[in-house]
């Protein structure tokens, strides 16, 4: 119960609690303005770019607007977003950006404490990324205690955007300057739960460098998350890995990886992004080949043969959130179709009943159309899984000043 003491004033504060820094309302000049989700929005907000081109989100969601309706009612017809996230610039010339992803089912409350983590992280880093260590034993614990006070009673926002018990898986990163007369960064940041990181290296491709905590497959359980008012649930596990001029850096959620063929993600990844195959929303005459299994790496690699690819380092932040998003929202789309009529047809007869005309005619007739969409969905699995999607993709540095030797 740590976290009731923590409220209530009783927890012993460590030397170490003491001296982290903490974030401040404060803005900080001299650099473009950070870029978030925004937090009067529950909707999806599309493609969220910066002043500069080293940084870029897509804010989407696979899932019915229907689903939404069915499930919190007609206030939330134009969907609830539960993944926040956002991307700034910090005075040394380098970036950092934040990805939450608000655990299913729980609606505005887990949207808003999404957004509360965001921007509170984000406003830590503008401030203080310089605190962080380099060494994973350090920075595991730093990355904790920024992570209860993104958590911490006092970053509730309250009223309309109440988040006590809202929760949300994390990724977090920047990036910081190696010394030496070559030209290299480290990424340094890190991970609760099954939110990812994917770093795509101009000569040696892509890698996950974050490493799913969940049950084996059991796409429910999150892995651990954070929870406003409340603390942490799981590990905090740390990120530091090598980076290059060139590379993209992909923060994301699981209503992205949960859509790639996981055994070959570090394959798939550079095709989807490297191709202008995906520049454009695919045709509908394009579907998937066997439609109740994600594309492996061969079946992408032969539909993108004939499509020009792009060098990585001419790809820009925009065509990688742009190409990844057309992806996801390709391999969803015979199930998002599926969906959209169950849950319609869902919301009309629940009506009819409250009504108390379960006894209808139309309502009969209802039921009988749910009750063969359930036994189709039994026998035809389509593949991908319908959800919010979260896609910030970074370039390490945004000014020249990050290439000065230090």
């Amino acid at each position: 119960m740590d976290w009731l003491k923590t409220l209530t004033g009783t927890r012993r504060s460590s030397r170490s609690d003491q001296d982290f820094p903490v974030a401040t309302r404060k803005t900080i000049s001299g650099v473009p303005p950070m870029k978030t989700t925004d937090a009067t929005i529950l909707s999806s907000q599309g493609l969220i770019q910066g002043d500069t081109p080293t940084a870029s989100m897509l804010h989407i969601s696979t899932s019915p607007n229907s689903y939404y309706q069915h499930k919190y009612g007609a206030h939330a017809a134009g969907g609830i977003n539960m993944d926040r996230g956002g991307f700034g610039h910090a005075l040394d010339g380098t970036n950092f950006g934040a990805v939450f992803d608000g655990v299913t089912a729980g609606g505005a409350v887990n949207a808003h404490a999404a957004q509360a983590f965001t921007d509170y992280t984000l406003r830590w880093f503008s401030q203080h990324k310089d605190v962080l260590s380099n060494m994973p034993t350090t920075l595991q614990p730093q990355l904790k205690l920024l992570f209860e006070q993104a958590t911490s009673y006092e970053n509730n926002p309250g009223g309309d955007h109440q988040a006590e018990g809202g929760s949300a898986t994390a990724v977090v990163a920047t990036f910081r300057r190696v010394p030496g007369p070559d030209v290299k960064f480290q990424l340094i940041g890190g991970y609760v739960g099954d939110a990812a990181c994917v770093v795509l290296h101009p000569a040696h491709g892509a890698r996950l460098v974050t490493k799913s905590r969940r049950r084996e497959g059991c796409p429910s359980d999150t892995g651990g998350q954070l929870m406003m008012c409340m603390g942490i649930s799981g590990k905090v596990l740390p990120l530091v890995h090598p980076i290059v001029p060139g590379t993209l850096v992909i923060l994301t959620t699981d209503g992205f990886t949960d859509n790639v063929h996981r055994r070959d993600i570090e394959n798939i990844v550079p095709l989807i992004v490297e191709s202008t195959f995906f520049q454009d929303p695919v045709p509908t005459s394009v579907g998937l080949k066997h439609p109740g299994r994600l594309p492996d790496y061969e079946e992408l690699f032969n539909l993108l043969r004939a499509a020009p690819r792009s060098e990585l380092t001419a790809v820009t932040c925009h065509d990688a959130t742009t190409r990844l998003g057309n992806y996801v929202q390709w391999v969803t789309r015979s199930l998002k179709a599926q969906e959209e009529r169950f849950y319609t047809l869902s919301t009309e007869l629940d009506e009819w009943r409250a009504k108390g005309q379960a006894e209808n005619g139309r309502a009969q007739a209802l039921e009988h159309q749910l009750e063969q969409l359930i036994a189709a969905r039994g026998h035809s699995k389509l593949a991908g899984k319908t959800d919010d999607c979260l896609l910030c993709v970074m370039k390490p540095y945004h000014s020249p000043l990050a290439l000065k030797r230090t």
